[in-house]
């Protein structure tokens, strides 16, 4: 409207020299104790200077644990990196912070990632092919600490929600109902992930109309082999060494790996999309990585069946299986972790009766209560307005916790001309000094030259004269004085 008043600061000349946090993550998509990871910073000259020599420092639960130097050209990004190793597992924060420059706000790049001491799986189908898995992760019951098992045929009875699972191993899947594939075509798109073997049941039209396609995950073109035929396999060919499950673990070349043979196996269709982590000689996928909506799943293309293959006998077979399960528990908390300043929040929870608590970076707490989300109870929390790290709390435990950032696009700028702006803001703009005394300028503009206190003056003189006309003595000696003073004269 007309009518509003504009008033405009040049702060170029102050906020010239800036360097900010562009970018800040884990490299590492496998989280695991005493194993070091990487935490790379992406930092940005987003000003006119050069900077010499800044420094970045890494903090991890509030302590420094490392220091990096860079030189950085005006307009440019440099990557840097720090090695950390994790002494303890749960929640775990840290920060990138570089030297001060007279843009703070900018300065501090957060992280946040969850490292299981506990890993709830549950494993779904045929009994006997699921025995082959908990001996890989547990093979010593008693001294199991990192893997919960939940067992069942179907989901029937299963006392805790779908979601409270971090990932579901399902062997034979056609030993499920639809109701069964229904629940899990949610669980995956919700974020939930899986690990698919065929098994002894399997028919391949059956498998994709019922399992395949709901699901979203590539189908089943045809299968090769011949069961229980130990005189005709086919072994491993290529092997993607790269990939987070065979990173920093196993040999660099496919031949030092200990090849299962496998005398009947699926054959995926060639237009599926996703990744072949490993394949057979004849080039067609034995273990294929694909996402699906929010979630991720692993299929394998021969059972755990020993009729199928000896893979379960071979030693690869618990490294695989267990760098399989790590990798999606440690892909699920690192993609619901993280939030831009601004952004709506959430979680899920499991207890609608529990009381709920987000403490914000500054020490604040906010209570919040779940909302119902479909099938499931969601926590949804929109005051996430200062960067920092934010837990959400159930009781005296922390359920969840986000790393939240500034948006780096508010760090770039590019000054646009002063009368382009006027324009722009239209009505009556006013221009000030940032070395100015602004603040005055602003409500004299706004309400004119203050005659506050000449009034009170005035006001003042009114009075005392009032009080001195109001005196009798005063008034009776006016005449007296007229007469003197036409005496003297």
């Amino acid at each position: 409207e007309s009518n509003i008043r504009s008033f405009l600061i040049d702060l170029s000349d102050a906020t010239n020299e800036n360097a900010g946090l562009a970018k800040v993550e884990l490299r590492q998509q496998i989280v695991e104790l005493n194993k070091p990871i990487t935490v790379a910073a992406q930092i940005e000259n987003f000003g006119e200077q050069d900077f010499d020599e800044l420094m970045v420092h890494a903090y991890l639960d509030g302590t420094r644990v490392g220091q990096n130097t860079l030189n950085l050209e005006e307009g440019r990004s440099e990557e840097t990196s720090f090695n950390l190793t994790l002494k303890k597992s749960g929640f775990i924060s840290g920060m990138i912070e570089l030297d001060d420059d007279p843009l703070l706000e900018d300065n501090r790049g957060y992280f946040t990632f969850y490292l299981h001491d506990r890993i709830s799986l549950l494993l779904l189908g045929d009994a006997n092919d699921l025995e082959y898995i908990k001996l890989a992760l547990a093979p010593n019951p008693e001294r199991n600490q990192l893997f919960e098992f939940t067992s069942r045929v179907r989901l029937q009875n299963l006392v805790r929600p779908l979601a409270y699972f971090p990932l579901v191993i399902v062997a034979d899947p056609l030993l499920l109902s639809e109701s069964d594939v229904a629940k899990l075509v949610q669980y995956v798109n919700g974020g939930g992930h899986m690990i698919f073997f065929p098994g002894a049941n399997t028919d391949l039209r059956t498998t994709n109309e019922r399992f395949s396609k709901p699901l979203g995950i590539p189908i089943f073109r045809e299968s090769r082999g011949s069961i229980s035929n130990t005189g005709s396999y086919i072994t491993w060919g290529d092997v993607d060494f790269r990939h987070p499950i065979f990173s920093t673990v196993f040999q660099r070349k496919a031949e030092d790996l200990d090849s299962p043979q496998h005398y009947f196996r699926l054959v995926l269709d060639a237009e599926s999309s996703g990744v072949d982590v490993i394949k057979y000689s004849d080039n067609s996928s034995f273990l294929h990585i694909t996402q699906v909506q929010n979630g991720t799943v692993i299929l394998f293309t021969s059972a755990l069946d020993t009729r199928w293959s000896n893979f379960v006998y071979k030693s690869i077979f618990p490294p695989l299986i267990y760098r399989c399960v790590i990798y999606l528990a440690s892909q699920n908390q690192q993609r619901a972790s993280t939030a831009i300043v601004g952004e709506e929040i959430r979680s899920d929870v499991f207890d609608p009766e529990a009381s709920y608590t987000i403490i914000r970076p500054d020490g604040v707490m906010e209570k919040v209560k779940p909302e119902q989300s479909g099938v499931t109870m969601q926590i949804r929390y929109a005051n996430a307005k200062v960067p920092g790290i934010y837990n959400l709390m159930q009781s005296d435990a922390i359920l969840k916790q986000w790393a939240v950032n500034a948006d780096p696009r508010e760090s770039g700028w590019e000054k646009v001309p002063l009368d382009e702006v006027k324009t722009l803001l239209g009505g009556q703009v006013t221009e000030l000094s940032l070395s100015g005394e602004f603040a005055e300028e602003i409500n004299r503009n706004r309400f004119g030259s203050e005659i506050t206190k000449w009034f009170f003056l005035a006001a003042l003189a009114f009075m005392i004269m009032e009080m001195l006309l109001s005196r009798e003595d005063l008034l009776a000696g006016v005449p007296r004085l007229k007469k003197i003073l036409k005496e003297d004269t």
